[in-house]
């Protein structure tokens, strides 16, 4: 290897002669048999640099024959490695395509000039994204295309000076003239026109797969291998179609095998089929297309759930890169009726197939395929209460891959509405589908004000599609697309609150599902618009009354609908889910939040630390307290202490009014106890909620002592006697504050009174009773 590096030119081609007869040993190879089969290896591992250093479009006829003999070799490692080593040659050998400028139609610098250019789709891109109208379907169409293959070329703008792209196939070079320029070549051809040759080469891949895939290793044997399809693509691009039949009988045998090794080798060799088909003629391409467009559909409708991920591996390297108009007939195939029967067979595993089989698809076209996607959603949205959950989740991820193909910069949220006038038309159709979808969502999971009187089957539909939208929500956040959805985060955040309300039983799925949006959704980026947005819907959720007040009031009769729709309360857990959601939300949009807006998030704090739930109670508090130590406005312009003092000293028992006797008649008694009972847990729940809110203010100073906590420390000692669960969380505060101050208890207590150090000992320390 060090020689080779040193070598020049001349001297490089003689050492790959040398190397040629010297390594042509093996059961699969035809030289002299000299070498060891380790020695042969670490040759053969030479060989990808020799061609990398030969800077001719020639590669040594002896070099050529090695790598040939090597493809059949018994030695995986041998084989492995001379894979590579042709596919080297054969770009080396390349015969370069013919290229031409493209300029757009109209330029750039025109559409600026109307003021209609923008980044994403516009008018002198459409002519290079998927449109079943458009697709070439005829010769003359086919001769005459101009394909652009770069995925990004045209997204943002136009590249200057132009970029150059292929010129029609019927322009490229064929096979005589590859033979041509690289003579040598011809040993390749023949030797794959060998069906002898080419059947030990299928059967070598075909068991070397199968001894991959029982290991259980990991190793590349197991999953589709872009380098072994990189080969046959460099193949059939540089031979065409001229030894296709000889491969036909192999591929019809892997294609209709169940194991999951030859699926995974048909892939491969079917992937370098349609890649290395970039360059070839419409009597070429045409013949190869019906050919596909009938083995595709019937090895996908039996395909094994194991080799699903080998078909998309198949589909994102054919699809990578291209010109959607080159692939219509893949498009086509997977387009077609993607969802199938429930109750028809194996529909639910041919569904989930063929939707991981479209969305590798579409995630590679990306803003290409915007037609494809509008096409698919139609399809997608009938199916979001689907019953199984393998496909729900598939679902999922194909709304956020629809719906991220629409999504470009946009100038503002009011754009991405389609609420401003003149607006582009992609900015339009981006509000059309995504805010369409929203709404009728937000319609079918939160307009009915009765989900109990619903049937069993409506219900557990409504339960499906709830999961199904809150997986898509998630993954929208892992996927790194959430600032699309901001525009609309005031619906899509009261259909996540809302859908325990949908909830059958105790499902895990579910709450987990809630958990997880509920976090990705709070931590989002959003303007300030937006933030406002937000702060209404969730008093609209937290405090109902507030939207039945509001409903009362407005004029039209669509905003008294959606006023009722807001008004509907959220169970306790639900509440539980607002108040995380609020402890991470305000803390990250907090400089957006004016004055008003504080309060108001702070008056609904308020007011769920009077829900009758204790847990809605306690969390109330824990964000009231990181609320008041994130800004101290909460606590000296809203009277939040003198609220709290206030509801802390509401009594427990009212007393006897004069002139009232037990007596009375029986049912009377009877109903002024259960009057009696519900006035106490009333007062219960406000005096728990100023004490709760007193806890708060005390935690929100954990390392100091400033001068309004004394007063709030006496009032809570005061209220050590309490019935529970006030007790409870009096005694937990106090031990708070004890092990938060116990460093700087010897400056702490410089700031409190005599009595104050006497009523705090009392509650810390407990008595001792000596007999």
């Amino acid at each position: 290897a060090a020689a080779a590096a040193a070598a020049d030119e001349s001297g490089d081609v003689e050492m790959a002669e040398a190397a040629a007869d010297e390594g042509g040993s093996g059961s699969g190879g035809g030289g002299s048999g000299s070498l060891h089969w380790r020695y042969e290896l670490m040759l053969m591992s030479v060989v990808p640099m020799f061609c990398l250093r030969l800077n001719k479009p020639e590669i040594p006829a002896s070099l050529l024959s090695l790598m040939l003999d090597g493809l059949i070799n018994d030695n995986t490692g041998v084989r492995k490695v001379t894979f590579q080593s042709l596919s080297n040659a054969l770009a080396i050998t390349k015969n370069p395509t013919r290229r031409k400028p493209h300029v757009p139609v109209p330029s750039d610098e025109e559409l600026r000039s109307r003021g209609a250019f923008r980044v994403g789709p516009r008018e002198n891109n459409q002519l290079h994204t998927f449109d079943p109208a458009t697709l070439p379907r005829s010769q003359e169409a086919f001769d005459d295309a101009c394909f652009v293959d770069g995925n990004s070329l045209g997204w943002s703008c136009w590249p200057e000076p132009p970029t150059r792209v292929p010129l029609p196939p019927r322009e490229q070079p064929t096979v005589e003239d590859n033979l041509t320029h690289s003579p040598t070549l011809a040993l390749v051809l023949a030797r794959f026109q060998d069906a002898t040759f080419v059947e030990r080469l299928i059967t070598l891949l075909d068991q070397s797969g199968k001894q991959s895939s029982s290991s259980g290793g990991g190793g590349s044997g197991e999953y589709f291998d872009d380098n072994r399809a990189q080969l046959w693509k460099g193949l059939f691009g540089t031979f065409h179609d001229r030894f296709l039949a000889v491969f036909k009988p192999h591929l019809e045998r892997l294609c209709a095998a169940k194991e999951h090794h030859s699926q995974r080798l048909a892939a491969e060799i079917l992937a370098g089929v349609v890649r290395g088909m970039k360059h070839w003629t419409w009597a070429e391409s045409a013949p190869v297309w019906e050919y596909l467009g009938s083995l595709l559909p019937r090895t996908w409708q039996e395909v094994t759930q194991e080799a699903v991920d080998d078909w998309s591996g198949f589909v994102r390297f054919v699809v990578y890169d291209r010109d959607p108009r080159r692939l219509g007939w893949l498009s086509d195939v997977l387009l077609q009726s993607p969802f199938r029967e429930v109750d028809a067979g194996d529909a639910s595993g041919e569904e989930l197939r063929r939707l991981a089989l479209l969305q590798s698809m579409l995630e590679e076209y990306s803003w290409r395929g915007l037609r494809a996607c509008e096409q698919l959603l139609t399809q997608v949205e009938r199916r979001l209460a689907h019953p199984y959950k393998q496909v729900r989740e598939k679902i999922a991820r194909m709304l956020f891959v629809i719906f991220r193909s629409f999504s470009t910069p946009l100038d503002s949220v009011d754009m991405a509405r389609g609420d401003v006038e003149g607006a582009p038309a992609a900015g339009r159709t981006y509000a059309r589908v995504l805010g369409g979808f929203v709404r009728r969502t937000h319609d079918a999971l939160v307009a009915p004000l009765d989900l109990e009187a619903l049937e069993d089957a409506e219900r557990k539909r409504c339960f499906n599609r709830t999961k199904v939208v809150l997986s898509w929500l998630v993954v929208n956040h892992h996927g790194g697309s959430s600032s699309a959805l901001r525009a609309f985060a005031s619906p899509l955040l009261r259909v996540t609150l809302l859908a325990h309300q949908v909830g059958v039983g105790e499902d895990v799925e579910l709450k987990n599902l809630i958990k997880q949006a509920v976090g990705f959704f709070s931590q989002g980026y959003f303007t300030k618009a937006v933030v406002s947005e937000l702060v209404v819907t969730l008093v609209a959720l937290a405090t109902p009354a507030a939207a039945v007040a509001a409903a009362a009031e407005a004029e039209t009769g669509e905003q008294q609908q959606q006023q009722q729709q807001q008004q509907r309360s959220l169970t306790w857990q639900g509440k539980v889910h607002l108040l995380h959601f609020t402890q991470v939300f305000v803390f990250r949009n907090l400089f957006l939040l004016s004055t008003d807006e504080l309060r108001t998030v702070t008056d609904m704090l308020v007011a769920l630390l009077k829900d009758e739930q204790v847990e809605v109670r306690a969390l109330a508090g824990v964000t009231l307290s990181g609320l008041v130590r994130c800004d101290k406005r909460v606590r000296t312009d809203f009277g939040v202490k003198e609220t709290m003092f206030k509801l802390a000293r509401t009594k427990l028992r009212a007393k006897a009014k004069a002139g009232t006797t037990g007596g009375g008649a029986g049912g009377g008694v009877e109903g002024d106890a259960e009057a009696e009972a519900a006035r106490l847990k009333r007062a219960t729940v406000k005096r728990h909620a100023g004490v709760i809110g007193l806890a708060a203010l005390v935690d929100a100073s954990p390392y100091d002592i400033p001068d309004w906590l004394p007063e709030i420390l006496r009032e809570l000692c005061r209220h050590s006697e309490d019935p529970m669960p006030i007790k409870t969380t009096v005694s937990k505060t106090m031990s708070n504050f004890s092990r938060t101050h116990h460093d700087t208890w010897h400056v702490d207590k410089l700031k409190l009174s005599e009595d104050d150090l006497e009523v705090i000992s009392r509650m810390l320390v407990s008595p001792n009773y000596y007999i």
